[in-house]
Formats: structure tokens, sequence, C-alpha cells
């Protein structure tokens, strides 16, 4: 997993959060937009700087008292930033291109202004990154503009896999 490389853990999972979003997740947030014509997605880690201070302490190795705030926070947006490049790198595998923004940072407060628009269908899913040393919430929020994205994913996907099995001839 490319986070738990960039983070120096090797116990990094993924965790379930069935529970109903809450209104606020932590401390600050770091969001970044992937997007093209045909999907808006929005990626976002929330974090308190005492849940990703020991995550920082063993990038750096340092001790924490030696790491400032504004540390903290860009080594947040750091990790928004290598989830999104895994996600857009996900996305180009089956051949929708997209691009990405610069991972920007504000206090978890203002996810209270995140309601999806009137009229618009938007996914969202919320999940934890937990190591022994820490643990981070993270969300996401879709808003799908062409319906049959994921379905041309799908068959590109296994179009990909008959031919490199040889079920089809390679053109």
């Amino acid at each position: 997993m490319r986070l738990a490389a960039y983070l120096c853990v090797d116990d990094l999972k993924i965790e379930s959060d069935s529970q109903a979003a809450p209104l606020l997740f932590d401390h600050w947030m770091t969001m970044i937009l992937i997007s093209n014509a045909e999907l808006k997605l929005i990626f976002k880690v929330h974090f308190s700087p005492g849940a990703i201070g020991p995550w920082a302490e063993q990038k750096f190795q340092v001790a924490r008292t030696s790491i400032s705030p504004r540390q903290i926070t860009d080594f947040g947006k750091e990790i928004c930033n290598v989830c999104a490049g895994a996600i857009k790198q996900e996305f180009g595998l089956h051949g929708v291109d997209t691009g990405t923004s610069l991972p920007v940072l504000c206090r978890g407060f203002d996810e209270l202004f995140f309601d999806p628009p009137d009229g618009k269908r938007i996914f969202v899913d919320q999940w934890r990154l937990a190591a022994s040393s820490g643990r981070i919430g993270t969300s996401i929020h879709l808003d799908v503009q062409d319906p049959g994205l994921f379905q041309r994913m799908q068959i590109g996907k296994t179009l990909s896999l008959a031919i490199a099995s040889g079920e089809v001839e390679d053109l």
C-alpha cells in the first residue's frame, strides 16, 4: 500500500466506519478534488494533531515536540495528496483521465457546509486508516455526472483481462 510506505508503518489497515456520518469528524480536514467532465470526487482526510503526530514522528524520525503545528497540517495535506494520487492512478488504469487539485486545509468545522446540493445524487462513504501508531478518518464524496461511467470502466477491465488471458485476439 502506497500510503503505508509513505507513513513508514507496516501495519496500516482500513477499518470500516458504518456509523452515520457525524456533523464534525475531527479538528482539521484536508481535501482534494479529483475530477473530469464525468465525475467530481472529493477525498478528505480528517485528523487532529494528536492523532497524526505519531505518524509524523515516524516519518520524519524526530520527537513530536520538534514538529511545528504547520508541519503537522502540511503532513495531513501530503497524506491526502498520496491517497489522491492512488485514486487518480486507479481511474487511469481504467481509461478514465482525471485532473487533481492541490490539497486544501480547513478546520473540521467546515464539514458542516458540505451538504449535497438539491437535485444532485452524491455518494458518500467514510472509513478509518489505522495503525498501531495512530488512526485518522477519511471520507469521500462522489458526484457522478455520467451514470454509464462505472459500467464502461468495468467493461474495459473485463476486456483487458480477456485479452491478457488470450480469450480475445489482440487486433
